[in-house]
């Protein structure tokens, strides 16, 4: 509940009425929605790098070969890792449960 009124600034009343699936996808959006952030900032900073070294280097570098990030090769298909099992629907209502009691 603290994580959703301080950092995502959401009413205490629109909270409560949250199911466990809405408030399930609304982590995730948000998680996404920080990744996709730091990706921006690392992209940019390996894009000046590459324009900074290009002077320097015999050839054509991209920012790829320069500098590889580690969602370079998901991109390309080879995700290594194994996503998280997601909990059931009973697992979940039950978190949440417990969640809201532990709050109330």
């Amino acid at each position: 509940m603290a994580w959703a009124i301080g950092v995502l600034h959401m009413p205490l009343a629109e909270w409560q009425t949250l199911t466990p699936d809405e408030w399930q996808a609304v982590c995730r959006a948000w998680a996404d929605h920080a990744e996709a952030l730091q990706h921006d900032k690392w992209e940019r900073m390996r894009l000046l790098a590459t324009i900074s070294v290009q002077p320097h280097v015999k050839g054509r570098i991209t920012p790829a070969t320069l500098l590889p990030l580690p969602w370079d090769t998901k991109a390309r298909g080879k995700n290594e890792t194994a996503p998280a099992p997601q909990p059931t629907k009973e697992e979940a209502r039950a978190r949440f449960a417990a969640l809201v009691a532990g709050v109330g």
